[in-house]
This record gives C-alpha cells, sequence and structure tokens, in this order.
C-alpha cells in the first residue's frame, strides 16, 4: 500500500490500495482517466468486487 500525505494543512492523506489494468473496464478506463461520476459501473471481475467492498466496508 502506497500512502501519502496530499496536503499537510488540510491534514489530507491518499492512499493506493489496489491497482488494476485498465483492460478491467469495460471502456479501458476511459471513464476513471476523465472523472466521469458513473466510473464505478464501468469496471468488472476483481476491480469491481474491491470497489464494492470500500463502499460496504471503508468508505466514509
Amino acid at each position: 500500500m502506497l500512502v501519502t500525505v496530499t496536503s499537510q494543512a488540510c491534514r489530507q492523506v491518499e492512499a493506493l490500495v489496489y491497482s488494476f489494468a485498465s483492460r478491467l473496464c469495460t471502456d479501458r478506463g476511459r471513464a476513471i482517466n476523465n472523472g466521469e461520476s458513473d466510473w464505478p459501473e464501468t469496471l468488472q471481475g476483481r476491480a469491481k468486487e474491491a470497489y464494492e467492498h470500500y463502499l460496504t466496508v471503508a468508505k466514509p
């Protein structure tokens, strides 16, 4: 896991917990790269499972 402090003044922390190949998205990662709000709908396989786990267990 990679953890970086993105803003000490705001005490924001960013963590990379899981990375995956763009081929695991139905659009090869286009929605994620463009910041589209419906990007989770493009996930497949383990990437989708990881995101669903985040939603149920870790999302603040």
